[in-house]
């Protein structure tokens, strides 16, 4: 059994992030909310679709140049408050993390990855997993690259758990193995969709602990 998990509400309180990000950093430099909001996303294509994700150091840059924004200052209070983000960690998650071998454990976070880092380095918690995956790409093909790179047996199932419902479409390649949760916390930003492609529906990683234990899932 491997398990991949998310990061962004499944790990990580990303809603009270965001929340605290915008007061303690932007809007303390003399940002407005609207200001935060509008360089927020920066926009890519792939595969003709359009897909977004944060970029900081873009961010940074465009609102440094506004002269009601102290520019030094946003980045320096940037940098710090991304030192420790270990009170966004969920409660359940070092539950969930003592039940499983870090051999099976693999961090999957969807995104751009230098942002993405700093915020798992932030939480110290990159220590628990076998490995990390970081990328803009879909989750999927994320998981299938890291089964061929390891060469995992096809006796292994393979779990995904996400908040988001796109990241839990199986794929052929993985279909036959592959065990999908769908986590809707009721701190998550997605909370109010649903899900037609996931095998199980739960509320908290402690959930999941009970499902493989009652089905036996090795």
């Amino acid at each position: 059994m491997k398990i991949f998990i998310d990061f962004d509400d499944v790990i990580f309180n990303t809603g009270k992030f965001k929340e605290d990000f915008l007061n303690k950093v932007f809007i303390r430099n003399g940002a407005t909310k609207a200001d935060f909001t509008k360089t927020y996303y920066h926009f890519f294509k792939k595969n003709g679709q359009v897909d977004r994700y944060y970029d900081p150091k873009k961010q940074l840059k465009a609102l440094g140049k506004k002269d009601y924004i102290r520019g030094d200052k946003l980045e320096k209070d940037f940098h710090i408050f991304m030192k420790n983000l270990k009170k966004y960690v969920f409660g359940d998650v070092a539950y969930f993390l003592k039940k499983i071998s870090k051999r099976d454990l693999f961090l999957i976070s969807y995104g751009d990855p230098l942002f993405q880092k700093m915020k798992i380095e932030g939480t110290h918690t990159s220590k628990l997993f076998g490995e990390v995956i970081l990328g803009k790409f879909r989750k999927m093909d994320l998981i299938s690259n890291v089964v061929e790179k390891h060469k995992l047996s096809q006796n292994d199932k393979i779990i995904v758990i996400d908040d988001l419902p796109k990241h839990l479409k199986k794929t052929k390649a993985l279909k036959e193995r592959l065990i999908t949760f769908h986590l809707r916390r009721s701190e998550g930003r997605y909370k109010n969709l649903t899900c037609k492609y996931a095998d199980y529906e739960v509320k908290n990683l402690k959930e999941i602990i009970g499902i493989i234990k009652k089905e036996k899932i090795v």
